[in-house]
């Protein structure tokens, strides 16, 4: 949703930690890794290997506008959040992310809230759908 605009090495940078953030909980779901493809698809990207480092990922993206820190940061919360669990190790691995971009805690809760509001009326829609109701 909001990865378009990304500059191509920050396009690598998320790649490598939406990796990471993916494999926080060792277990990988088959939506998480449809997320990943239309993430790198998004992107105008063939593939979803970044061929980066972690280090190398933060390196570029600390030099990033903030508003490319807190689009990077939204949309791994989503790919966390893609498969219905948000375990203690991917919130872990957010918080670490989170901390390397400097993003402050209201930012972080604020984007946690609007996800959970976007993931409940997303389920509304299909239930309507399917129920008719």
């Amino acid at each position: 949703m909001f990865l378009g605009n990304l500059a191509e090495n920050e396009k690598r940078a998320f790649l490598c930690l939406a990796d990471k953030v993916l494999k926080a909980d060792n277990i990988v779901a088959k939506t998480e890794l449809s997320m990943l493809r239309a993430f790198a698809q998004e992107m105008g990207l063939s593939e979803t290997n970044s061929n980066l480092s972690e280090d190398e990922a933060y390196t570029i993206l600390a030099v990033s506008e903030n508003k490319t820190k807190r689009a990077v940061y939204a949309e791994l919360l989503s790919l966390a959040f893609v498969d219905s669990t948000f375990e203690k190790k991917e919130i872990e691995c957010l918080k670490n992310i989170q901390g390397k971009f400097g993003l402050p805690d209201d930012f972080a809760k604020k984007a946690n809230a609007w996800l959970s509001s976007y993931m409940e009326k997303t389920k509304e829609g299909f239930d309507l759908i399917e129920d008719g109701v």
